[in-house]
């Protein structure tokens, strides 16, 4: 399925145990419907990510590393 921006809020809003999280497409399909909106998401989240691991997204870039970085930086 194809993960979005809408995705990655309704993760916020009702996933509250999530640890784990690996976005991304593939070498042929790159995911460019993960964006910085979607990320700003992640300020609102009350889980607590272990890893992150982002594949073959395209529009992903070092606003969305620091917004990771800003609100996980204790349990990454």
């Amino acid at each position: 399925p194809d993960i979005t921006n809408t995705t990655l809020g309704l993760f916020v809003k009702h996933l509250h145990q999530l640890s784990d999280l690996h976005l991304g497409g593939n070498p042929i399909q790159y995911n460019s419907k993960i964006t910085l909106e979607g990320f700003k998401n992640f300020y609102s989240a009350k889980f607590h990510l272990h890893s992150l691991k982002l594949e073959y997204c395209s529009k992903v870039g070092d606003q969305c590393i620091s917004i990771v970085a800003d609100r996980f930086r204790d349990t990454l």
